[in-house]
Protein backbone atom coordinates (compact mmCIF):
# COMPACT_ATOMS: atom_id res chain seq x y z
CA UNK A 1 0.00 0.00 0.00
CA UNK A 2 1.16 3.73 -0.68
CA UNK A 3 -0.13 5.50 2.24
CA UNK A 4 -1.11 4.08 5.57
CA UNK A 5 -4.43 3.34 6.82
CA UNK A 6 -4.38 5.77 9.64
CA UNK A 7 -2.35 8.44 10.52
CA UNK A 8 0.40 7.37 12.84
CA UNK A 9 0.28 3.93 12.35
CA UNK A 10 3.69 2.25 12.17
CA UNK A 11 4.13 0.65 9.23
CA UNK A 12 6.52 -2.46 7.97
CA UNK A 13 4.99 -2.76 4.88
CA UNK A 14 8.36 -0.95 3.14
CA UNK A 15 8.13 -3.63 -0.14
CA UNK A 16 4.41 -2.55 -0.41
CA UNK A 17 5.75 0.74 -0.75
CA UNK A 18 8.62 0.00 -2.71
CA UNK A 19 6.26 -2.07 -5.00
CA UNK A 20 4.40 1.50 -6.16
CA UNK A 21 7.41 2.47 -7.64
CA UNK A 22 9.22 -0.28 -8.77
CA UNK A 23 7.00 -2.58 -10.62
CA UNK A 24 7.48 -5.63 -10.81
CA UNK A 25 9.21 -5.53 -7.68
CA UNK A 26 12.38 -7.34 -9.78
CA UNK A 27 13.28 -3.98 -10.77
CA UNK A 28 14.01 -3.14 -7.46
CA UNK A 29 15.81 -6.43 -6.37
CA UNK A 30 16.11 -9.10 -4.15
CA UNK A 31 15.44 -7.90 -0.20
CA UNK A 32 16.71 -9.70 2.89
CA UNK A 33 16.13 -7.85 6.17
CA UNK A 34 19.70 -8.23 8.22
CA UNK A 35 21.20 -7.23 11.55
CA UNK A 36 23.85 -4.17 12.34
CA UNK A 37 26.68 -7.03 12.40
CA UNK A 38 25.90 -8.22 8.81
CA UNK A 39 26.66 -4.84 7.64
CA UNK A 40 30.20 -4.08 6.07
CA UNK A 41 31.58 -0.78 7.43
CA UNK A 42 31.06 1.56 5.52
CA UNK A 43 27.30 0.72 5.35
CA UNK A 44 27.22 0.61 8.86
CA UNK A 45 28.06 3.91 9.03
CA UNK A 46 25.96 5.00 6.67
CA UNK A 47 22.84 3.23 7.84
CA UNK A 48 22.68 2.25 11.88
CA UNK A 49 22.33 5.59 13.25
CA UNK A 50 19.30 7.97 14.19
CA UNK A 51 20.29 11.12 12.40
CA UNK A 52 18.62 12.35 9.25
CA UNK A 53 20.46 10.50 6.12
CA UNK A 54 21.05 14.15 4.13
CA UNK A 55 23.37 15.16 7.05
CA UNK A 56 25.07 11.61 7.11
CA UNK A 57 25.21 11.41 3.57
CA UNK A 58 26.73 14.39 2.98
CA UNK A 59 29.27 13.87 5.28
CA UNK A 60 30.38 11.30 4.11
CA UNK A 61 30.82 11.94 0.51
CA UNK A 62 32.24 15.62 1.60
CA UNK A 63 29.64 16.89 -0.68
CA UNK A 64 26.25 18.55 -0.84
CA UNK A 65 23.43 16.67 -2.71
CA UNK A 66 21.12 17.29 -5.38
CA UNK A 67 17.59 15.37 -5.28
CA UNK A 68 15.94 14.06 -8.81
CA UNK A 69 12.04 13.06 -8.62
CA UNK A 70 11.66 9.88 -10.30
CA UNK A 71 8.05 9.33 -9.53
CA UNK A 72 5.48 10.77 -7.02
CA UNK A 73 2.05 9.93 -5.70
CA UNK A 74 0.28 12.87 -4.53
CA UNK A 75 -3.38 13.19 -2.31
CA UNK A 76 -4.86 16.18 -0.28
CA UNK A 77 -2.92 15.31 2.48
CA UNK A 78 -0.36 12.61 1.43
CA UNK A 79 2.88 12.54 -0.78
CA UNK A 80 4.38 9.51 -1.64
CA UNK A 81 8.04 9.73 -3.85
CA UNK A 82 10.95 8.03 -5.23
CA UNK A 83 14.09 10.16 -5.65
CA UNK A 84 17.62 9.86 -6.23
CA UNK A 85 20.03 11.69 -4.57
CA UNK A 86 23.22 13.04 -6.58
CA UNK A 87 26.70 14.53 -5.17
CA UNK A 88 26.96 18.02 -6.25
CA UNK A 89 30.99 17.32 -6.46
CA UNK A 90 30.33 15.14 -9.82
CA UNK A 91 26.87 14.62 -10.35
CA UNK A 92 27.37 10.83 -9.07
CA UNK A 93 24.31 9.17 -7.97
CA UNK A 94 24.46 7.49 -4.66
CA UNK A 95 21.25 7.04 -2.96
CA UNK A 96 17.70 6.17 -4.78
CA UNK A 97 15.50 6.53 -1.97
CA UNK A 98 11.45 6.37 -1.38
CA UNK A 99 9.16 8.39 0.88
CA UNK A 100 5.92 8.61 2.33
CA UNK A 101 4.48 11.31 4.02
CA UNK A 102 1.73 12.50 6.33
CA UNK A 103 1.28 16.41 5.50
CA UNK A 104 -1.07 17.00 7.85
CA UNK A 105 -0.42 19.86 10.13
CA UNK A 106 3.00 20.90 8.60
CA UNK A 107 3.52 24.63 7.89
CA UNK A 108 2.58 25.73 4.40
CA UNK A 109 5.94 26.48 3.00
CA UNK A 110 7.37 23.56 4.40
CA UNK A 111 4.55 21.47 2.62
CA UNK A 112 5.03 23.52 -0.68
CA UNK A 113 9.18 22.93 -0.44
CA UNK A 114 8.57 18.70 -0.10
CA UNK A 115 6.01 18.47 -2.91
CA UNK A 116 8.28 21.33 -5.19
CA UNK A 117 11.11 17.85 -5.23
CA UNK A 118 14.14 20.23 -5.76
CA UNK A 119 15.23 20.62 -2.04
CA UNK A 120 16.14 16.84 0.21
CA UNK A 121 14.06 16.06 2.71
CA UNK A 122 15.95 16.98 5.59
CA UNK A 123 17.21 19.91 4.59
CA UNK A 124 14.23 21.42 4.53
CA UNK A 125 12.82 19.74 8.13
CA UNK A 126 16.17 20.96 9.56
CA UNK A 127 15.75 24.37 8.06
CA UNK A 128 11.90 24.69 9.55
CA UNK A 129 13.38 23.19 12.76
CA UNK A 130 11.04 20.27 12.78
CA UNK A 131 13.31 16.93 12.64
CA UNK A 132 13.15 16.41 16.20
CA UNK A 133 13.74 12.28 15.70
CA UNK A 134 14.48 9.65 13.34
CA UNK A 135 13.56 6.08 14.37
CA UNK A 136 15.40 3.48 12.71
CA UNK A 137 13.21 0.56 11.58
CA UNK A 138 15.11 -2.27 9.80
CA UNK A 139 18.09 -2.86 7.78
CA UNK A 140 18.07 -4.91 4.06
CA UNK A 141 20.64 -6.26 2.15
CA UNK A 142 19.53 -5.89 -1.49
CA UNK A 143 20.83 -7.14 -4.69
CA UNK A 144 19.98 -4.67 -6.98
CA UNK A 145 17.46 -5.57 -9.83
CA UNK A 146 17.80 -3.76 -13.46
CA UNK A 147 16.05 -0.49 -12.85
CA UNK A 148 17.94 0.16 -9.21
CA UNK A 149 21.72 -1.16 -10.74
CA UNK A 150 21.15 1.54 -13.67
CA UNK A 151 20.41 4.47 -11.25
CA UNK A 152 23.11 3.48 -8.96
CA UNK A 153 25.58 2.79 -11.99
CA UNK A 154 26.50 -0.45 -10.70
CA UNK A 155 26.40 -4.39 -12.33
CA UNK A 156 22.48 -5.90 -12.12
CA UNK A 157 23.26 -8.01 -8.83
CA UNK A 158 25.53 -6.10 -7.18
CA UNK A 159 24.55 -6.46 -3.32
CA UNK A 160 23.79 -3.15 -1.48
CA UNK A 161 22.40 -2.07 1.84
CA UNK A 162 19.19 0.02 2.55
CA UNK A 163 17.39 1.13 6.04
CA UNK A 164 13.93 2.05 6.52
CA UNK A 165 13.44 4.62 9.48
CA UNK A 166 10.48 7.04 10.24
CA UNK A 167 10.82 10.45 11.01
CA UNK A 168 8.60 12.00 14.20
CA UNK A 169 7.63 15.62 13.39
CA UNK A 170 6.07 16.92 16.83
CA UNK A 171 6.36 13.69 18.27
CA UNK A 172 4.59 11.82 15.98
CA UNK A 173 5.03 9.70 13.18
CA UNK A 174 4.77 11.88 9.91
CA UNK A 175 7.38 10.25 7.22
CA UNK A 176 8.21 6.73 6.64
CA UNK A 177 11.61 5.97 4.52
CA UNK A 178 13.40 3.49 2.25
CA UNK A 179 16.66 4.40 1.80
CA UNK A 180 19.03 2.40 -0.47
CA UNK A 181 22.76 3.63 -0.87
CA UNK A 182 25.05 2.65 -3.30
CA UNK A 183 28.84 2.31 -2.91
CA UNK A 184 31.34 4.06 -5.38
CA UNK A 185 34.91 3.99 -6.45
CA UNK A 186 37.81 5.86 -5.39
CA UNK A 187 41.16 6.22 -7.00
CA UNK A 188 43.70 7.84 -5.76
CA UNK A 189 46.90 8.74 -7.19
CA UNK A 190 50.47 9.73 -5.06
CA UNK A 191 52.02 12.15 -7.86
CA UNK A 192 50.34 14.92 -9.35
CA UNK A 193 49.26 14.15 -12.89
CA UNK A 194 50.29 13.73 -15.33
CA UNK A 195 53.83 12.74 -14.37
CA UNK A 196 56.52 10.36 -16.19
CA UNK A 197 56.48 6.44 -15.14
CA UNK A 198 58.42 3.52 -17.06
CA UNK A 199 56.48 1.33 -19.32
CA UNK A 200 56.29 2.88 -22.80
CA UNK A 201 56.03 0.04 -25.57
CA UNK A 202 52.72 -1.85 -25.29
CA UNK A 203 52.09 -5.81 -26.09
CA UNK A 204 49.64 -5.75 -28.85
CA UNK A 205 47.24 -8.13 -26.16
CA UNK A 206 46.63 -4.76 -23.93
CA UNK A 207 43.91 -3.89 -27.27
CA UNK A 208 41.09 -6.01 -25.22
CA UNK A 209 41.26 -4.01 -21.90
CA UNK A 210 41.47 -0.73 -23.93
CA UNK A 211 38.50 -1.96 -25.89
CA UNK A 212 36.67 -2.88 -22.49
CA UNK A 213 37.45 0.59 -20.75
CA UNK A 214 36.48 2.49 -23.69
CA UNK A 215 39.63 4.29 -24.56
CA UNK A 216 40.39 2.25 -28.20
CA UNK A 217 38.90 5.53 -29.94
CA UNK A 218 41.22 7.85 -27.99
CA UNK A 219 44.74 5.88 -28.49
CA UNK A 220 44.14 6.00 -32.08
CA UNK A 221 43.21 9.65 -32.45
CA UNK A 222 46.41 10.01 -29.99
CA UNK A 223 49.86 11.27 -31.16
CA UNK A 224 51.23 8.01 -29.69
CA UNK A 225 53.36 6.36 -32.08
CA UNK A 226 51.40 3.36 -33.70
CA UNK A 227 54.07 0.25 -32.75
CA UNK A 228 53.91 -2.20 -35.55
CA UNK A 229 56.76 -4.68 -34.52
CA UNK A 230 59.87 -5.47 -32.88
CA UNK A 231 63.49 -6.31 -33.75
CA UNK A 232 66.80 -7.67 -32.17
CA UNK A 233 70.17 -6.86 -32.87
CA UNK A 234 72.87 -9.41 -31.88
CA UNK A 235 75.85 -8.45 -30.19
CA UNK A 236 77.87 -8.49 -33.33
CA UNK A 237 75.48 -5.56 -34.83
CA UNK A 238 73.53 -7.84 -36.97
CA UNK A 239 70.24 -6.61 -37.59
CA UNK A 240 67.44 -9.41 -37.45
CA UNK A 241 64.63 -9.47 -40.25
CA UNK A 242 61.80 -7.37 -38.08
CA UNK A 243 58.95 -8.62 -37.28
CA UNK A 244 55.57 -7.10 -38.08
CA UNK A 245 52.20 -7.94 -35.95
CA UNK A 246 50.11 -7.92 -38.90
CA UNK A 247 52.10 -10.58 -40.69
CA UNK A 248 51.12 -12.97 -37.69
CA UNK A 249 47.45 -11.86 -37.04
CA UNK A 250 46.09 -9.44 -39.68
CA UNK A 251 43.50 -7.93 -36.97
CA UNK A 252 43.32 -4.30 -35.02
CA UNK A 253 44.43 -6.12 -31.97
CA UNK A 254 48.00 -6.69 -33.78
CA UNK A 255 48.83 -3.41 -33.76
CA UNK A 256 49.81 -1.32 -30.47
CA UNK A 257 51.48 2.20 -29.20
CA UNK A 258 54.18 3.30 -28.06
CA UNK A 259 52.99 5.82 -25.54
CA UNK A 260 53.82 8.73 -23.50
CA UNK A 261 53.17 7.89 -20.06
CA UNK A 262 52.29 11.20 -18.64
CA UNK A 263 49.82 11.39 -21.39
CA UNK A 264 48.69 7.82 -21.52
CA UNK A 265 47.75 7.99 -17.30
CA UNK A 266 46.47 10.93 -17.72
CA UNK A 267 43.95 9.39 -20.13
CA UNK A 268 43.33 6.16 -18.18
CA UNK A 269 42.90 8.61 -15.23
CA UNK A 270 40.34 11.03 -16.94
CA UNK A 271 38.56 7.74 -18.52
CA UNK A 272 37.82 6.31 -14.89
CA UNK A 273 36.33 9.61 -13.89
CA UNK A 274 34.19 9.87 -17.03
CA UNK A 275 33.28 6.34 -15.55
CA UNK A 276 32.17 6.96 -12.21
CA UNK A 277 34.88 6.96 -10.16
CA UNK A 278 36.46 9.59 -7.71
CA UNK A 279 39.96 10.30 -8.78
CA UNK A 280 42.39 12.09 -6.42
CA UNK A 281 46.39 12.76 -7.52
CA UNK A 282 48.08 14.01 -5.15
CA UNK A 283 47.25 12.01 -2.68
CA UNK A 284 49.22 9.74 -0.62
CA UNK A 285 48.24 6.04 1.16
CA UNK A 286 49.97 5.98 4.49
CA UNK A 287 48.63 2.36 4.90
CA UNK A 288 45.90 0.03 4.51
CA UNK A 289 43.38 -0.49 7.55
CA UNK A 290 42.85 -4.17 8.82
CA UNK A 291 41.28 -5.80 11.55
CA UNK A 292 44.20 -8.71 12.04
CA UNK A 293 47.46 -8.92 11.63
CA UNK A 294 48.16 -12.19 9.31
CA UNK A 295 47.72 -12.17 5.56
CA UNK A 296 45.64 -15.28 5.45
CA UNK A 297 43.21 -13.93 7.51
CA UNK A 298 43.52 -9.91 8.22
CA UNK A 299 40.46 -8.26 6.40
CA UNK A 300 41.01 -4.49 5.16
CA UNK A 301 38.96 -1.88 6.28
CA UNK A 302 39.98 0.87 4.19
CA UNK A 303 43.14 2.87 4.00
CA UNK A 304 44.23 6.08 5.40
CA UNK A 305 45.39 9.09 3.45
CA UNK A 306 47.03 11.86 3.07
CA UNK A 307 45.86 14.75 1.13
CA UNK A 308 46.82 18.42 0.72
CA UNK A 309 44.10 19.27 3.13
CA UNK A 310 45.45 16.98 6.12
CA UNK A 311 45.00 13.04 6.88
CA UNK A 312 42.05 10.89 5.91
CA UNK A 313 40.13 7.68 6.68
CA UNK A 314 38.08 6.05 4.39
CA UNK A 315 36.48 2.89 5.09
CA UNK A 316 35.24 0.44 1.81
CA UNK A 317 34.69 -2.84 1.68
CA UNK A 318 37.80 -4.21 -1.03
CA UNK A 319 41.03 -2.32 -1.30
CA UNK A 320 42.87 -2.70 -4.79
CA UNK A 321 46.55 -2.21 -4.30
CA UNK A 322 47.60 -0.77 -7.58
CA UNK A 323 50.78 1.14 -5.92
CA UNK A 324 53.35 -0.44 -8.74
CA UNK A 325 56.72 -1.13 -6.74
CA UNK A 326 55.88 0.03 -3.62
CA UNK A 327 53.20 -3.02 -2.91
CA UNK A 328 51.66 -1.50 0.38
CA UNK A 329 50.03 -4.97 1.26
CA UNK A 330 52.35 -7.11 0.13
CA UNK A 331 55.41 -5.47 1.93
CA UNK A 332 53.27 -5.47 5.55
CA UNK A 333 52.87 -9.02 4.82
CA UNK A 334 56.16 -9.60 3.73
CA UNK A 335 54.37 -11.65 0.35
CA UNK A 336 57.43 -10.63 -1.53
CA UNK A 337 59.74 -13.03 -3.58
CA UNK A 338 62.66 -11.87 -5.48
CA UNK A 339 63.75 -13.76 -8.44
CA UNK A 340 67.42 -14.50 -7.74
CA UNK A 341 67.61 -15.23 -11.15
CA UNK A 342 67.12 -11.63 -12.39
CA UNK A 343 68.59 -9.45 -10.10
CA UNK A 344 68.44 -6.23 -12.66
CA UNK A 345 69.03 -2.93 -12.76
CA UNK A 346 68.05 -0.46 -15.55
CA UNK A 347 68.95 3.05 -16.48
CA UNK A 348 66.93 5.12 -18.59
CA UNK A 349 66.36 8.68 -21.10
CA UNK A 350 65.00 9.63 -23.50
CA UNK A 351 67.02 11.69 -27.16
CA UNK A 352 65.40 14.16 -29.33
CA UNK A 353 66.18 13.82 -33.33
CA UNK A 354 67.71 10.18 -32.98
CA UNK A 355 67.37 8.12 -35.42
CA UNK A 356 63.74 6.29 -36.31
CA UNK A 357 62.66 3.81 -39.47
CA UNK A 358 58.84 4.18 -39.70
CA UNK A 359 58.50 0.92 -42.44
CA UNK A 360 55.73 -0.87 -42.04
CA UNK A 361 53.58 1.68 -41.32
CA UNK A 362 55.02 2.41 -37.48
CA UNK A 363 57.46 2.09 -35.64
CA UNK A 364 59.05 -0.95 -33.75
CA UNK A 365 60.54 -1.70 -30.61
CA UNK A 366 64.29 -2.74 -31.18
CA UNK A 367 66.21 -4.82 -28.30
CA UNK A 368 69.77 -4.15 -29.18
CA UNK A 369 72.86 -6.45 -27.51
CA UNK A 370 75.99 -4.70 -26.55
CA UNK A 371 79.24 -6.12 -27.77
CA UNK A 372 80.27 -8.00 -24.24
CA UNK A 373 76.59 -9.19 -24.35
CA UNK A 374 76.06 -8.06 -20.44
CA UNK A 375 74.03 -5.59 -21.26
CA UNK A 376 71.35 -4.57 -24.06
CA UNK A 377 69.17 -1.87 -24.82
CA UNK A 378 65.67 -1.12 -25.37
CA UNK A 379 65.11 1.67 -28.17
CA UNK A 380 61.20 2.77 -28.32
CA UNK A 381 60.52 5.99 -31.04
CA UNK A 382 57.84 7.94 -29.74
CA UNK A 383 55.68 11.04 -30.70
CA UNK A 384 57.58 14.57 -31.80
CA UNK A 385 61.11 13.15 -32.36
CA UNK A 386 61.13 11.45 -29.23
CA UNK A 387 63.11 8.02 -28.51
CA UNK A 388 62.87 6.27 -25.17
CA UNK A 389 66.66 4.21 -24.32
CA UNK A 390 67.24 2.17 -21.40
CA UNK A 391 70.21 -0.22 -20.57
CA UNK A 392 69.30 -3.15 -18.79
CA UNK A 393 72.20 -5.18 -16.82
CA UNK A 394 72.95 -7.31 -13.61
CA UNK A 395 72.62 -5.04 -11.13
CA UNK A 396 75.75 -5.23 -9.61
CA UNK A 397 77.86 -4.54 -12.73
CA UNK A 398 75.33 -1.95 -14.23
CA UNK A 399 75.06 0.26 -10.49
CA UNK A 400 78.23 -0.64 -8.35
CA UNK A 401 81.92 1.07 -9.73
CA UNK A 402 80.74 2.17 -12.63
CA UNK A 403 80.39 6.17 -11.05
CA UNK A 404 76.92 8.10 -11.79
CA UNK A 405 74.34 6.52 -13.43
CA UNK A 406 74.91 8.72 -16.45
CA UNK A 407 78.21 7.47 -16.57
CA UNK A 408 77.41 3.48 -16.64
CA UNK A 409 74.43 4.43 -19.16
CA UNK A 410 76.98 6.09 -21.86
CA UNK A 411 80.09 3.40 -21.07
CA UNK A 412 77.22 0.63 -22.36
CA UNK A 413 76.21 2.92 -25.36
CA UNK A 414 79.75 3.30 -26.36
CA UNK A 415 79.81 -1.02 -25.84
CA UNK A 416 76.68 -1.02 -28.71
CA UNK A 417 77.89 0.65 -31.70
CA UNK A 418 74.61 0.13 -33.83
CA UNK A 419 72.59 2.62 -30.94
CA UNK A 420 76.08 4.76 -31.38
CA UNK A 421 74.80 5.10 -34.73
CA UNK A 422 71.30 5.59 -34.16
CA UNK A 423 71.83 8.20 -31.50
CA UNK A 424 74.15 9.90 -33.18
CA UNK A 425 72.98 14.26 -33.61
CA UNK A 426 70.39 13.62 -31.17
CA UNK A 427 69.92 15.48 -27.89
CA UNK A 428 70.11 13.65 -24.58
CA UNK A 429 66.99 15.54 -22.80
CA UNK A 430 67.53 15.69 -18.83
CA UNK A 431 65.35 13.06 -17.70
CA UNK A 432 67.48 10.54 -16.39
CA UNK A 433 66.46 7.69 -14.34
CA UNK A 434 66.93 4.45 -12.88
CA UNK A 435 65.27 0.95 -11.44
CA UNK A 436 66.77 -1.87 -9.55
CA UNK A 437 66.02 -5.29 -8.47
CA UNK A 438 62.49 -4.93 -10.28
CA UNK A 439 62.04 -8.82 -10.87
CA UNK A 440 59.59 -10.74 -7.91
CA UNK A 441 55.89 -11.68 -7.77
CA UNK A 442 53.79 -12.36 -4.49
CA UNK A 443 52.79 -15.51 -2.71
CA UNK A 444 49.35 -14.25 -2.23
CA UNK A 445 47.50 -12.11 -4.82
CA UNK A 446 44.16 -11.99 -2.65
CA UNK A 447 42.88 -11.73 0.68
CA UNK A 448 39.73 -10.84 2.66
CA UNK A 449 38.59 -7.63 1.33
CA UNK A 450 42.03 -6.68 -0.24
CA UNK A 451 43.52 -7.60 -3.91
CA UNK A 452 46.86 -6.68 -5.95
CA UNK A 453 47.04 -5.76 -9.39
CA UNK A 454 50.43 -4.92 -11.70
CA UNK A 455 53.63 -4.38 -9.99
CA UNK A 456 51.65 -4.47 -6.97
CA UNK A 457 51.33 -8.32 -7.83
CA UNK A 458 54.52 -9.08 -9.68
CA UNK A 459 56.85 -8.00 -12.18
CA UNK A 460 59.28 -9.87 -14.10
CA UNK A 461 61.28 -8.11 -16.83
CA UNK A 462 60.93 -5.21 -19.39
CA UNK A 463 62.50 -7.29 -22.14
CA UNK A 464 59.44 -8.29 -23.78
CA UNK A 465 57.18 -5.16 -22.94
CA UNK A 466 54.75 -7.13 -20.81
CA UNK A 467 54.99 -5.05 -17.64
CA UNK A 468 51.78 -2.36 -18.82
CA UNK A 469 50.41 -5.77 -20.48
CA UNK A 470 50.51 -7.39 -17.03
CA UNK A 471 49.11 -4.36 -15.06
CA UNK A 472 46.11 -4.23 -17.50
CA UNK A 473 45.69 -7.72 -17.73
CA UNK A 474 45.76 -8.36 -13.92
CA UNK A 475 43.29 -5.81 -13.35
CA UNK A 476 40.78 -6.65 -15.72
CA UNK A 477 40.65 -10.15 -14.71
CA UNK A 478 40.56 -8.99 -10.84
CA UNK A 479 37.73 -6.17 -11.76
CA UNK A 480 35.53 -9.03 -12.77
CA UNK A 481 36.23 -11.17 -9.45
CA UNK A 482 35.73 -8.13 -7.51
CA UNK A 483 32.06 -7.41 -8.85
CA UNK A 484 31.46 -10.89 -8.37
CA UNK A 485 32.29 -10.46 -4.88
CA UNK A 486 30.17 -7.33 -4.19
CA UNK A 487 27.55 -8.89 -5.84
CA UNK A 488 27.66 -12.38 -3.32
CA UNK A 489 28.48 -10.38 -0.51
CA UNK A 490 31.62 -13.27 -0.42
CA UNK A 491 34.77 -10.77 -0.17
CA UNK A 492 36.81 -13.99 0.47
CA UNK A 493 39.97 -14.57 -0.26
CA UNK A 494 38.86 -17.55 -2.74
CA UNK A 495 36.13 -15.39 -4.26
CA UNK A 496 38.70 -12.11 -4.83
CA UNK A 497 41.52 -14.15 -5.85
CA UNK A 498 39.86 -16.25 -8.25
CA UNK A 499 41.28 -14.93 -10.82
CA UNK A 500 45.20 -15.60 -9.67
CA UNK A 501 45.59 -18.98 -10.51
CA UNK A 502 44.89 -18.74 -14.51
CA UNK A 503 46.67 -15.37 -14.42
CA UNK A 504 50.05 -16.51 -12.60
CA UNK A 505 49.91 -19.99 -14.87
CA UNK A 506 49.81 -17.38 -18.07
CA UNK A 507 52.63 -15.22 -16.52
CA UNK A 508 54.50 -18.57 -16.07
CA UNK A 509 55.47 -18.83 -19.68
CA UNK A 510 56.50 -15.28 -20.20
CA UNK A 511 58.82 -15.52 -17.32
CA UNK A 512 59.84 -18.61 -18.78
CA UNK A 513 60.90 -16.98 -22.10
CA UNK A 514 62.55 -13.99 -20.39
CA UNK A 515 64.94 -16.75 -18.44
CA UNK A 516 65.42 -18.21 -21.70
CA UNK A 517 66.49 -14.65 -23.28
CA UNK A 518 68.93 -14.14 -20.16
CA UNK A 519 70.32 -17.66 -20.41
CA UNK A 520 72.81 -16.60 -23.17
CA UNK A 521 71.88 -19.19 -25.55
CA UNK A 522 68.37 -18.21 -27.10
CA UNK A 523 69.07 -18.56 -30.79
CA UNK A 524 65.64 -17.42 -31.93
CA UNK A 525 65.82 -17.95 -35.20
CA UNK A 526 67.82 -21.60 -35.12
CA UNK A 527 65.15 -22.65 -33.11
CA UNK A 528 62.77 -21.72 -35.37
CA UNK A 529 64.61 -23.11 -38.19
CA UNK A 530 64.77 -26.69 -36.15
CA UNK A 531 61.06 -26.15 -34.59
CA UNK A 532 59.44 -24.35 -37.54
CA UNK A 533 55.64 -25.45 -35.52
CA UNK A 534 56.78 -23.49 -32.62
CA UNK A 535 56.65 -20.33 -34.87
CA UNK A 536 53.57 -19.31 -34.40
CA UNK A 537 53.20 -20.42 -30.35
CA UNK A 538 56.51 -18.06 -29.86
CA UNK A 539 54.54 -15.43 -31.97
CA UNK A 540 51.39 -15.45 -29.97
CA UNK A 541 53.79 -15.25 -26.62
CA UNK A 542 55.76 -12.36 -27.75
CA UNK A 543 52.27 -10.23 -28.81
CA UNK A 544 51.37 -10.89 -25.47
CA UNK A 545 48.95 -14.30 -26.01
CA UNK A 546 49.80 -15.87 -22.98
CA UNK A 547 47.07 -18.14 -22.03
CA UNK A 548 47.64 -19.89 -25.34
CA UNK A 549 47.22 -24.28 -25.16
CA UNK A 550 50.42 -24.52 -27.14
CA UNK A 551 52.61 -23.23 -24.32
CA UNK A 552 53.15 -26.34 -22.52
CA UNK A 553 54.26 -27.95 -25.78
CA UNK A 554 56.66 -25.02 -27.02
CA UNK A 555 58.47 -24.98 -24.07
CA UNK A 556 58.49 -29.06 -23.55
CA UNK A 557 60.97 -28.57 -26.53
CA UNK A 558 62.72 -25.14 -25.72
CA UNK A 559 64.03 -26.10 -22.27
CA UNK A 560 66.14 -29.21 -23.60
CA UNK A 561 67.37 -27.25 -26.68
CA UNK A 562 68.52 -24.10 -24.53
CA UNK A 563 70.37 -26.87 -22.29
CA UNK A 564 71.75 -28.49 -25.66
CA UNK A 565 72.92 -24.90 -27.11
CA UNK A 566 74.76 -23.88 -23.53
CA UNK A 567 77.65 -26.65 -24.72
CA UNK A 568 77.08 -26.03 -28.99
CA UNK A 569 79.64 -23.59 -30.52
CA UNK A 570 78.31 -20.66 -32.45
CA UNK A 571 79.07 -21.03 -35.95
CA UNK A 572 78.69 -16.50 -36.70
CA UNK A 573 76.21 -17.87 -39.80
CA UNK A 574 73.13 -18.71 -37.57
CA UNK A 575 69.90 -17.25 -38.77
CA UNK A 576 68.50 -14.59 -36.98
CA UNK A 577 65.16 -13.80 -35.86
CA UNK A 578 62.29 -14.49 -38.78
CA UNK A 579 58.63 -15.30 -37.12
CA UNK A 580 55.26 -14.94 -39.06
Amino acid sequence: MIYPEKSGERLHDMLGLAQAFFEPLAELGSITPVGESDLPGDYLTLLAHSGHMTITLEAWHESLVNVHVEGEFREPDRYARHSLLSRQSDGRVVQSGIMRIDLTGLPAEVRRQIEVGETPLGRILIRAELLREVELLALWRIAAGPRLARELDLPQGTIVHGRSARILVEGRPAVELLEIEGFSTLLVERERMPRHHVGESLMPETYWTFEKLGVLDKLTTSRCAKKVGVQFVNSTGQESKPFFFRNHYDHASSETWHVERPEFDQMLFDNATELGAECHDQTRVLEVLFDGDDAATARATGVRLRTADGERTITSRVVIDATGQSSLIANRFALKEMNGHLRKAAIWRHYRGAKRDESGGGVKTLIMHTQDEKCWFWYIPQSNDIVSVGVVGDNDYLLKGRGAPEDALNQEIANCPVLGGYLEGSEALDDLAVAKEFSYTTKQAAGAGWVLVGDAWGFIDPVYSSGVYFAMKSADMASECVVDALQSGDLSAERLGAWAPTFAEGTKWVRKLVNSFYSGNFRVGKFVQEYPHHAGPLTDLLVGKMFSPDMPALFADLDPWLEKMASAPRTGDEPMMALG
